[in-house]
């Protein structure tokens, strides 16, 4: 009986090795991802856990985009895992702050609040630095809205 009970004990925890750490929260979302190198839009789940987030996209309900943003790194489906500042550089900006895409994702203030307005339902930002951005961001009501005319970058993330 006793070895019985443990085998089951070590099954069940080399068994708990191989499982996703435990999601500290699940929400469904609708993103669009417009940049000069890719595009895309469509309903997904955020998973935020202790350490990291992970956004799946769907469409037909298939997972066409995987998107895991850690501390340190961003690892895309489209793309191997790179630290936040070469992702920005190939993918968005290179003068954005390493965290914005976890920060508009997560409806974070951007550039630690600079030029932040509160509303009622949310604020705005205006941040504009000649010849490198000129963003308008916006989050109310549960939807972040970024927009970047300089580089042609929009992401919008509303959650449902």
């Amino acid at each position: 009986m006793r070895k019985r009970v443990l085998f089951l004990f070590l099954f069940l925890f080399f068994l708990a090795g191989c499982m996703d750490p435990a999601t500290k929260e699940q929400k469904s979302l609708f993103m669009t991802f417009k940049t000069p190198s890719m595009g895309y839009a469509d309903a997904g789940f955020l998973y935020k856990y202790q350490d990291f987030i992970k956004l799946q996209m769907y469409a037909n309900g298939n997972p066409v985009v995987s998107l895991k943003i850690s501390k340190e790194s961003i690892c895309m489906s489209f793309f191997e895992c790179m630290d936040k500042e070469a992702f920005n550089k190939q993918v968005l900006s290179s003068y954005y702050p390493r965290d914005i895409l976890e920060d508009v994702i997560m409806q974070r203030a951007l550039f630690d609040g600079e030029y932040m307005v509160k509303k009622r339902n949310g604020f705005t930002q205006n941040i504009a630095k000649e010849g490198r951005y000129d963003i308008r961001y916006e989050v109310l009501n549960g939807t972040s809205i970024f927009h970047d005319t300089i580089n042609n970058i929009t992401i919008r993330v509303e959650y449902l």
